[in-house]
């Protein structure tokens, strides 16, 4: 992993990665593949990163995808919203999504691009719960190797960041799907 790549607090710059079409739709390709089988009926991410991977594994699942939002837009129109804690920044947070995206009884494939704690994602799936869909499972795209307990059991990691055990500043990135 080039150094240039690595952010203060251990965190990874890769939205240039996520937002490649050609990435993009190769880490689509790959998680539809693990979920072809289990019935999915929508695919949901939140904003923004995670966007153009959630959009191609819908596409591949030939499934729609919808998007929860970070704050209440007056377009989406009435929404359900769900408070949560970021596991990476321990800070309340609070996320949207529009009631006319009807997921009652749909079984869901939750998407999200970054766990470090797993918050967003335990948010995601709270919200999810509440709103009445069917979680399938959550698919994380990039996860850290710390903290080691995560707030959210049974995902799918696409790619695990690990520092090198020989070298405490390097940083490698794992393809952990197959």
């Amino acid at each position: 992993m080039e150094p240039e790549r690595k952010i203060q607090g251990g965190f990874l710059y890769y939205s240039d990665i996520l937002s490649s079409p050609y990435y993009a739709q190769r880490l689509g390709k790959i998680i539809a593949g693990k979920y072809l089988e289990q019935g999915v009926e929508y695919v949901v991410t939140t904003e923004t990163k995670g966007i153009p991977v959630a959009l191609e594994s819908a596409r591949f699942l030939n499934v729609p995808m919808t998007v929860i939002r970070r704050s209440n837009k007056v377009t989406e129109g009435t929404t359900t919203s769900m408070n949560y804690v970021s596991g990476s920044t321990n800070k309340i947070n609070t996320m949207y999504l529009s009631r006319r995206i009807n997921l009652e009884g749909k079984k869901v494939l939750i998407i999200d691009d970054f766990m470090k704690g797993g918050g967003t994602a335990k948010g995601m799936m709270n919200l999810m719960e509440e709103v009445g869909a069917v979680i399938i499972g959550p698919c994380v795209i990039f996860v850290t190797e710390e903290p080691n307990e995560k707030l959210v059991d049974n995902y799918l990691p696409l790619l695990r960041m690990r520092t090198s055990l020989n070298d405490k500043e390097k940083t490698l990135v794992e393809l952990t799907v197959k």
